[in-house]
């Protein structure tokens, strides 16, 4: 016993060497039960005495019910340190939390075409790095690892989507309290060094081109009709062939998409219909589309020469 409540505890170690430990003592239900205050290397005699001070005292405040017993405390730290989330675990409450609902879309559940996309950057490059760590523990060295794995590897868009997801998981850690302390991924830069490639736009001349040579065209009319409102309300190909006559106020000019979880927004928008889309839609009354779709869903999708990423409007289409 160096001091009262105060002991230094002496092991022989395997390597022949004699490790050196203060305790302190206290009594705890009537049974004698030990404290580690640290090693004699990294604490002196005087801080080792100031620390059983504080247990004395808060001893003393335990006997009055207004505190934990310091022995009782260090056993409920150690069992909570045990305890600690992985991220594994973390990454699977984040998940149904989303699912659940999102303040960014008013309430409503995050698109699962989003949550896949979570989970496809998770098991590809964060899942076998990190997954069974405690997110509590998490450094930035290790989180910077995932990021650079598919920058290695030449795929420097998919590094991007990695920091988002590691991004979104560790600001949910810290508002659940799964991390205490400095923000781990702090300091740690997202990776945009891409460019994306040039946008194939067509210009004015352009388009009046290919909208004259759809009308000499023989395609199906129904494709035909589909390539030209696409071009004049800057739809997708999918809302074009899934839009039905119901979602049309012909006198007010106006096209209300409804809310679908197929759709990027996932919240209902309007499109304003300019008199060439509105002439559109007056060939398409005569075809008779079933089940009350304009150009009905059965039909062939437009060419991949327009999907939505392989042309854009410039400017207005100075049609007759």
């Amino acid at each position: 016993m160096v001091d009262a409540g105060l002991y230094l505890h002496l092991r022989a170690k395997a390597n022949g060497e004699t490790a050196k430990h203060w305790l302190y003592r206290a009594q705890v239900a009537g049974s004698r039960r030990w404290l580690s205050l640290g090693s004699l290397d990294a604490i002196g005699l005087a801080q080792a005495k100031a620390e059983v001070l504080r247990h004395k005292e808060t001893h003393e405040a335990a006997k009055k019910g207004e505190a934990d017993h310091p022995v009782l405390e260090a056993r409920f730290s150690r069992k909570a340190k045990r305890e600690q989330a992985t991220v594994d675990q973390v990454f699977a409450e984040w998940i149904a939390d989303k699912r659940l609902g999102s303040k960014r879309k008013g309430g409503a559940p995050v698109r699962e075409r989003t949550i896949a996309l979570l989970q496809e950057n998770y098991t590809a490059d964060i899942q076998a790095r990190i997954g069974e760590a405690k997110i509590a523990k998490l450094t930035p060295e290790a989180l910077q690892a995932c990021i650079d794995a598919p920058r290695k590897r030449g795929a420097p868009g998919a590094a991007a989507h990695v920091y988002r997801t590691l991004r979104g998981l560790v600001t949910f850690a810290i508002n659940r309290r799964h991390i205490d302390g400095a923000d781990p991924m702090r300091g740690i830069e997202n990776p945009r060094p891409y460019r994306p490639a040039p946008v194939n736009a067509a210009n004015d001349s352009e388009l009046v081109a290919l909208l004259t040579e759809l009308e000499r065209s023989k395609l199906w009319p129904a494709t035909r009709l589909a390539i030209e409102f696409q071009l004049l309300t800057g739809a997708r190909p999918g809302e074009v062939r899934e839009a039905k006559w119901g979602e049309f106020n012909l006198n007010r000019s106006v096209w209300t998409l409804p809310a679908t979880d197929g759709r990027k927004s996932a919240r209902e928008f309007r499109v304003h219909l300019s008199p060439q889309a509105l002439k559109v839609l007056e060939h398409a009354q005569q075809l008779e589309s079933p089940n009350g779709y304009v150009v009905g869903p059965e039909e062939p999708p437009p060419s991949p020469l327009f999907h939505r990423r392989g042309i854009a409007l410039t400017g207005a289409i100075p049609m007759a």
